[in-house]
């Protein structure tokens, strides 16, 4: 059986990452924006199909 394909392991953790970032913004009662996406540095680049090299680091975020 085939792994699931390196756009949907990225997509995934994004989406983790987005999810746990507003139930901190509700527990906070902040509303925030995403200014920025950020992942990791040119020295250590992504792999295509080997989404484990793909990571990120941070999202830079406005509040309201």
């Amino acid at each position: 059986m085939r792994d699931a394909s390196p756009v949907a392991y990225v997509e995934a953790l994004n989406a983790a990452f987005a999810e746990i970032v507003y139930e901190a913004a509700i527990d906070a009662q902040a509303q925030v924006t995403v200014v920025e996406k950020r992942m990791q540095g040119r020295d250590h680049p992504v792999l295509l199909g080997v989404p484990e090299t793909y990571y990120l680091k941070c999202f830079i975020l406005r509040k309201l």
